[in-house]
Order: structure tokens, then sequence, then C-alpha cells
């Protein structure tokens, strides 16, 4: 309210300031709608070309035959990445051996990524701009390169939005 009649007391009438912030947010609105197109079609693109293969497939036989606590602290490859067991046996549990809930689970945390950078990009400031920038990265066909193989996915995907997520509670704070 205060902004309101900050506006109307410099000579502009309400309408107008409501104009401006119904402008204001229909590029909000155009900017979810584009990001959730792009993460739909990132979905439906990875789905159509796709599915487990090599790794995946030894992971699943792993989770197969062990418990899940045993599971979440051995080493993959030299390395120790419980979420990525996590996320395996959860997808298995769910539906085994389906490629389209273990994308739709990517899909979700892209998706949490760009609500996060959009976050932040507003709490810098950036207003017009944070909106172009985030639909610049909702649409980058580079993303697919690390989203097409499931155990590469695993690992990056929820990795960059918990990026995403400590960038903005960092600026936040």
């Amino acid at each position: 309210m205060s902004v309101l009649r900050a506006q109307y007391a410099c000579g502009e009438s309400i309408i107008q300031v409501r104009g401006h912030m119904a402008i204001a947010n229909r590029s909000a609105l155009l900017t979810f709608l584009f990001s959730a197109s792009c993460v739909v079609a990132f979905g439906c693109f990875i789905i159509a070309g796709n599915d487990f293969n090599n790794d995946d497939i030894d992971n699943f036989t792993i989770i197969r035959q062990g418990n899940l606590l045993q599971l979440m602290v051995t080493p993959l490859h030299g390395h120790w990445s419980p979420f990525h067991r996590f996320s395996t046996w959860l997808v298995y549990a769910i539906a085994p051996m389906r490629f389209e809930p273990a994308v739709i689970l990517l899909m979700i945390f892209h998706a949490g990524t760009l609500v996060y950078l959009y976050a932040t990009l507003r709490k810098i400031g950036l207003d017009l701009s944070g909106k172009v920038i985030t639909c610049a990265y909702a649409a980058c066909g580079l993303l697919i390169y690390g989203m097409i193989w499931w155990a590469n996915a695993q690992l990056r995907v929820p990795h960059v939005l918990l990026c995403a997520a400590a960038i903005y509670h960092y600026i936040a704070w």
C-alpha cells in the first residue's frame, strides 16, 4: 500500500501502478510456464530415447541383493555417494526397472533448481533479467547430456539443486 501511495504522490495514477504490477505478474507467469514446459520437454526427450543401461543395471542388481543400510555405506567405484544408492533403491522400490519414474524424480530436482535460481536472482535484485536468466537456464540443451544417463544424473542433478539452495540460503541469511 505504501508503494501505491508513494507512486501516486509522484503523479502516477493508481491504474498505472496496477498496470505495472499486472505486467510483472504476467512476466512471472510466462517465466513459470516457459520453465515448466522446458522441464516437461527435457523429461519427454530423455524418456523417448533412453533407458537404464550399464551401471544402472548393476546398481539395481546390487539393490536387489542387499539391504539399504549396507548399500548406503558401500562405496560406488571408490566414491561414497549415499544419495545415489538411496535414489536407486527408491526408484526400484516404487517402480522396479521403469525408467519413467526415475526421470520424473530427476525432473523434480531440476524444477527445484529453477525455483531456487529464480528466487536467488530475485533476492539479489534482478527482476526482468532474472526471469531471462532463469528461462535461458531452463532451455539450455547442454543440461540434457548430464541427464540422459541415469547413474550420472543421480549424482549431478541433485547436487546442482543443493548448490542452488545453498547459494539462496546464504544470500538470504
